[in-house]
């Protein structure tokens, strides 16, 4: 059975929803946790994952995907 573009965009929201809910259940747990997201993010940043380390940091599921 093949996807259609429409069923790939509704999954990659749920993924990025899911991911985001993970995120703050784990680092509002303890503000240590919050520096290892933190700390995540900016590695990822480093290896030219920009997409992935602003999911991290919030809010990139809500703008537009720009590369």
């Amino acid at each position: 059975m093949s996807l259609s573009l429409h069923d790939h965009q509704l999954r990659i929201v749920d993924l990025e929803t899911a991911l985001a809910a993970l995120v703050q259940t784990f680092a509002a747990t303890h503000p240590a946790n919050t520096f290892a997201v933190s700390q995540a993010a900016l590695a990822l940043r480093a290896k030219g994952a920009k997409g992935a380390a602003g999911l991290l940091e919030g809010g990139a599921s809500q703008a537009a995907y720009r590369r």
